[in-house]
């Protein structure tokens, strides 16, 4: 197994035991409901146990992001191939609900170590939204995956070492 995909198999992990914590608070964009990392009302228990049990283990694919838990679900935006892919999970036992992908640019030159998005799914409205490594702008149905919409910017001018962000809803 690479290490990028045990990154992500780990990260879910971590996200899963956090999120048992927080009693079921949504986490629905990179750094929280706020984007300010805060978890609000968590009270933290007076002894830690010694050791965490793993609940389920998931290889999802290659990225640098965290995905973003809203309810029961996960959703995960990652690189499997040559496709960036948004995968929907039951946070409570990792079985996929849905999966949408699309062909997305090869990443070069130093860039290609992390060839994966380095962008965290934003949930709101029953929307995910992503950006891909190329700037591939995609609105998805948090229910079933189905493309609401795609931009792709053309023509194609990325950063230096791609598209690192991720998506801000305003209003």
């Amino acid at each position: 197994m690479k290490k990028s995909n045990q990154f992500s198999a780990v990260m879910v992990c971590v996200i899963l035991i956090c999120a048992s914590c927080l009693l079921a608070q949504d986490w629905p964009q990179w750094r929280g409901p706020n984007r300010d990392g805060k978890v609000k009302g968590f009270e933290a228990p007076r002894q830690w146990p010694n050791e965490l049990t793993q609940k389920w283990k998931k290889t999802v694919g290659s990225g640098i992001a965290t995905p973003a838990l809203v309810g029961n679900k996960l959703y995960v935006f990652v690189r499997q191939g040559d496709e960036e892919t948004t995968i929907c999970l039951n946070a409570g036992n990792g079985n996929e609900i849905w999966k949408e992908k699309y062909t997305a640019q090869a990443v070069t030159g130093a860039a290609g170590r992390h060839p994966g998005p380095r962008s965290s799914p934003t949930v709101t409205n029953g929307k995910v939204l992503t950006i891909g490594v190329g700037g591939v702008l995609s609105c998805l149905d948090a229910s079933n995956g189905e493309v609401l919409w795609r931009k792709d910017p053309f023509p194609k001018v990325v950063p230096r070492f791609f598209t690192t962000m991720s998506p801000v809803v305003v209003d």
